[in-house]
């Protein structure tokens, strides 16, 4: 049987379905997907066992469904049911659960492992050989667990440190611990030294066009954790097919390599720009677009490979006119360690630089939070660093591109990407302020 999540939260299950796994409160085999009785909405995960199934939903509880003789519900007794139950104890707190043969095993959002059902072999891995109506702690997996897999008769899990452990039973040699003894608690299979590649994302931008000549501006592309290696990433910036900006009228067409080299500590930096140049006019038209693509990666993943650049038009009024981009971060697993900093970009731009002879142009900006958390300095469930104090960047003569650092921070919490703002206030020395509100992205990677 096979069992899904909708973007509204409802879970559908279809399939064989003599022992009520599909749900529905019947026995009857479906061949298109069905509703999951009382979990039409508030769903997060599913995942379907041999002949059972459990869910967890957007609250943190767990519930399961179907075959019960070995107590694969969890709900403390050994009766099967077609409609779901919840697993006892674990009402909230569950981040990820999964559905063996005949036993099934979840993760909590403290990291912790807890398993349930046959135990003949150790499945559980509580150290007992006896089944268990009721979830139960793993032996030395109370925190530090990234994720866990029941498979027929054995438990595998990944740490958030990237270590294997296995568990239960061993007759083929399943547990990967170079014997065939069944083990009742996990034991850790030697994968060797394996070093997990960063990976890279490109952010979006936009520009303002400017009345004349060319400016340069730019677009981040974020390494997700810093590497003792140097990185490379090519990038080429280009009209797409559903683009309406013109290479060589509006902005210029380009390709090129960036460079993420150790420096200071030993380690790269998080942070590299691809350099857009745009060409301003002063027509009246609408705003316009090219792409800018990652295309190759030498020492590192691609994440988010492509955006759309977007080129405001600027005409409609006369001056000079500010403007803060938009900027996207991955918040990376481990900056150095876990809540290490990581820093994103946002650029505020004139519209053209300041010109010989007139006034500094000064605009203030604060930093605060949309669903990210701000805080005043690293610390247990803080995102990035707030500036509640209005700060000045000040524009002199030629110049009309400054750069603003949000310091970000990272984790290993599983959770929507979050936001945050960079906000401008205050504008002197003849500038209006066009856009003044940078929405930052920090995009979980867990």
């Amino acid at each position: 049987h096979t069992c899904a999540v909708t973007t509204a939260g409802a879970a559908k299950c279809w399939g064989y379905n003599p022992n009520g796994e599909l749900g529905d409160g019947t026995t009857s085999t479906r061949y298109a997907p069905g509703n999951v009785s009382g979990l039409t909405s508030g769903v997060k995960f599913i995942n379907a066992g041999a002949f059972h199934t459990c869910a967890v939903t957007t609250a943190g509880g767990a519930k399961c469904w179907g075959r019960n003789y070995e107590g694969e519900l969890g709900d403390g007794t050994g009766s099967t049911t077609y409609v779901p139950v919840n697993v006892s104890g674990l009402t909230s707190g569950v981040k990820y659960i999964n559905a063996g043969a005949y036993h099934t095993c979840a993760v909590t959002t403290s990291g912790a492992a807890k398993c349930w059902g046959d135990n003949y072999n150790g499945d559980v891995g509580d150290g007992t050989g006896g089944t268990q109506y009721s979830p139960v702690a793993v032996s030395g997996m109370g925190s530090g667990v990234a994720g866990v897999w029941g498979g027929g008769n054995h438990t595998c899990a990944l740490t958030t440190g990237g270590v294997v452990k296995c568990w239960g039973a061993n007759y083929n040699g399943q547990i990967g611990d170079g014997t065939s003894t069944d083990r009742y608690t996990p034991v850790t299979v030697n994968l060797g030294t394996i070093t997990p590649q960063p990976f890279v994302s490109i952010g979006g931008a936009s520009f303002y066009e400017g009345d004349s000549a060319t400016h340069v501006e730019h677009i981040a592309v974020t390494l997700s954790d810093p590497s003792s290696s140097t990185i490379t990433v090519g990038y080429k910036v280009f009209k797409g097919p559903s683009d309406t900006a013109t290479p060589g009228t509006d902005y210029v067409a380009a390709s090129g390599t960036l460079t993420f080299s150790p420096t200071l500590g030993g380690l790269t930096p998080t942070v590299a720009l691809i350099p857009i140049t745009i060409k301003g006019d002063t027509t009246v038209e609408a705003n316009e677009s090219f792409t800018a693509s990652l295309t190759t990666a030498s020492g590192a993943l691609i994440g988010r490979g492509s955006s759309r650049g977007s080129i405001l038009n600027d005409d409609a009024g006369s001056g000079l006119r500010l403007t803060v981009g938009n900027a996207g971060i991955v918040e990376g697993n481990s900056v150095a360690t876990v809540g290490g900093s990581n820093a994103v970009e946002f650029h505020v731009t004139l519209s053209r630089p300041v010109p010989s002879g007139h006034a500094n142009v000064v605009v203030k900006y604060t930093v605060t939070g949309s669903t990210a958390t701000g805080c005043t300095g690293p610390g247990t469930g803080c995102d990035f660093i707030k500036v509640t104090t209005p700060v000045s960047l000040t524009f002199t003569p030629g110049q009309n591109d400054k750069a603003v650092l949000v310091r970000t921070f990272a984790d290993t919490t599983v959770e929507p990407n979050e936001t945050f703002s960079v906000n401008l206030s205050g504008a002197t020395g003849g500038a209006t302020i066009m856009n003044g509100v940078g929405i930052g992205t920090i995009i979980n990677d867990d």
